[in-house]
């Protein structure tokens, strides 16, 4: 195994998923969410950069390789196929292993204080529809951002459809305020109700 290809595959995988991680390191540090959500929705953007840095990386090590020897790159390349399989695979594993254990597990702390509590007021529903996921990263930092606005009691956002369930109490939100704190995401509505009891 190869330090510097499990080096390089690490920083690719971190470039890859900059986007979901920041938001969650601005939810827990309680700054502002917007910024948070801009940086989200840009997905295919890091995800792009990781994998042209892991694949940059790779060809310049094996380029520095041939400059040293008398050996073509092709020889190289079959020589070093294990710094090459090691910083592939180090991108793969820690680029999942971020976006399937890490970023849940970030979520479920912020999420943590968010306790809904039941009032004899009216509780209101919105169903939104959301444009402009690109990962379920995406629809995380948007729940947890609903969760932690005031006025909000409960927030589901799917990403695989594609839409919002919003619970909230309308003496102190509204649906089209609940709809500007997740731009730039565009939300439109689908249905509204008004829980009673």
């Amino acid at each position: 195994m190869s330090l510097r290809g499990a080096g390089g595959g690490a920083i690719g995988a971190f470039i890859a998923s900059v986007c979901c991680v920041i938001p969650i390191l601005i939810l827990i540090a309680g700054l502002s969410v917007a910024a948070g959500l801009t940086v989200s929705q840009y997905r295919p953007f890091f995800l792009f950069l990781g994998v042209l840095f892991v694949a940059f990386y790779i060809l310049v090590n094996l380029h520095s390789r041939v400059q040293i020897s008398t050996s073509s790159f092709r020889e190289i390349f079959v020589r070093e196929r294990g710094f090459v399989l090691t910083a592939s695979g180090t991108f793969l594993g820690l680029f999942a292993a971020i976006n399937v254990l890490i970023i849940p597990l970030l979520i479920g702390i912020v999420g943590a204080d968010a306790a809904i509590l039941v009032n004899e007021r009216p509780i209101s529903g919105v169903e939104l529809k959301i444009s402009g996921l690109t990962c379920p990263g995406c629809a995380d930092v948007i729940e947890e951002v609903l969760i932690k606005k005031a006025g909000v009691l409960r927030a589901e956002v799917s990403y695989e459809r594609g839409k919002a369930v919003v619970l909230y109490d309308p003496g102190k939100i509204s649906a089209d305020e609940i709809m500007e704190t997740i731009k730039p995401y565009k939300a439109e509505v689908i249905s509204e109700w008004e829980v009673k009891g």
